[in-house]
């Protein structure tokens, strides 16, 4: 794939517009109209990372995945997004022959941004697009990336906002030992390597969650 190609550069910056407008909401700049920070293009970027990594042992329609990457979440720019899949498939049809991209893998590209919210295990064999989104999108969420998007999300502006009415924290502050709960609760445990659909993908989970493991037992082992 060409990665100066019209297609894949509209849909980068399309995604980087309209997270960054919902970003602001939530991580606000001191000054100007911009975000110290943008969870969602994070997550979206991490999403490419993980899906060519993949791809480079597993195979698969490079186009149609990365095409399906950049679109799966347009209509969940930061934390709500009801039936953003279904609303990306839609838009996917409507727009991408009009960007250049191929017309015979637009069906592709609308199967898989549809599928990527679907239960574990649910998508069938013959949808392998869609099996490489759904893997790479959820282990994105896996390792110390998908840590820090997690950290950095309850260092928005909701959350702060919010610790007057949370009895978690009395004092309306925040201290590593007051949130360290809510950071442990992102043990291994709630993840498996068995979700996934690829052997590839399967490798990437469990060294990922080797690594959240032992960070979580030296945090806590710190704050004992």
């Amino acid at each position: 794939m060409n990665e100066k190609c019209a297609w894949y550069i509209e849909l980068k910056r399309q995604a980087e517009v309209i997270t960054h407008e919902a970003a602001v909401q939530f991580w606000p700049a001191p000054e100007g109209n911009t975000s110290y920070y943008n969870f969602r293009l994070e997550h979206i970027r991490q999403v490419e990372r993980d899906a060519r990594r993949i791809m480079a042992v597993e195979k698969g329609d490079e186009e149609a995945v990365i095409a399906a990457v950049w679109i799966h979440d347009r209509f969940q720019p930061q934390f709500q997004g009801a039936q953003h899949g279904e609303k990306a498939g839609k838009w996917a049809r409507q727009n991408l022959m009009a960007m250049g991209f191929p017309a015979y893998k637009i069906a592709d590209v609308c199967q898989a941004v549809e599928m990527h919210t679907r239960r574990v295990m649910d998508i069938p064999p013959e949808a392998t697009t869609a099996r490489l989104l759904w893997d790479a999108d959820h282990l994105a969420r896996y390792g110390p990336m998908g840590f820090i998007n997690f950290f950095m999300c309850h260092m928005a502006r909701d959350f702060i906002g919010g610790l007057g009415d949370n009895p978690s924290f009395p004092e309306h502050r925040l201290t590593i030992r007051d949130i360290a709960p809510l950071l442990l609760d992102r043990r291994p445990a709630l993840y498996r390597s068995d979700w996934f659909y690829f052997d590839e993908s399967r490798r990437l989970a469990r060294q990922r969650i080797g690594v959240q493991r032992a960070f979580f037992d030296a945090l806590e082992d710190q704050l004992w």
